[in-house]
């Protein structure tokens, strides 16, 4: 279930993900740590979506920060990667997520709705995210506060222009 944003900022913190699939849900965890420091700043949704479902919740803000788990295989699991939406062609496949996103951000200005001009993606290589249990393996909570630290990092330099 989508937890839509009860108003419209100009800064959106996007954690994807499941809960109850482990790790997959670390984006999930770190945005509730984060809800009570930037309630007044930053829109926080969490949400399960992916593909073009998307756009609804990416229009009308300025920026948008979006978090969640991925699971490559090219760096260890816990490693914590910056990306902005040019490092994805539209077949990469970092994440199911992210599957997608070049070709969200392409239909938006085709359809010329209102997207953010800045878009960051922040993601956590995990181990597993096709096992269904509930809680984060060691690895994952290991690397749960350099993950909110970065996250934060980021949301810093946009609410304090």
């Amino acid at each position: 279930m989508t937890d839509a944003p009860a108003r419209r900022g100009e800064t959106l913190l996007l954690a994807l993900g499941n809960p109850l699939m482990g790790d997959d849900g670390v984006a999930l965890v770190a945005a509730r740590a984060l809800r009570r420091r930037y309630r007044e700043n930053v829109d926080i949704c969490e949400s399960p979506v992916a593909g073009f479902a998307l756009l609804d919740l990416l229009t009308s803000y300025r920026r948008a920060l979006i978090i969640d788990a991925s699971r490559t295989g090219r760096v260890p699991p816990g490693t914590i990667r910056e990306f902005t939406p040019s490092d994805f062609s539209p077949d990469a496949t970092a994440s199911p997520h992210y599957a997608g996103l070049p070709d969200v951000l392409a239909l938006g200005r085709t359809l010329d709705i209102s997207l953010p001009c800045e878009i960051r993606i922040l993601g956590m290589e995990i181990d597993e995210m096709d096992r269904l249990h509930e809680g984060l393996g060691p690895v994952a909570a290991g690397a749960l506060p350099e993950f909110i630290k970065r996250t934060s990092s980021i949301l810093d330099s946009w609410v304090l222009e």
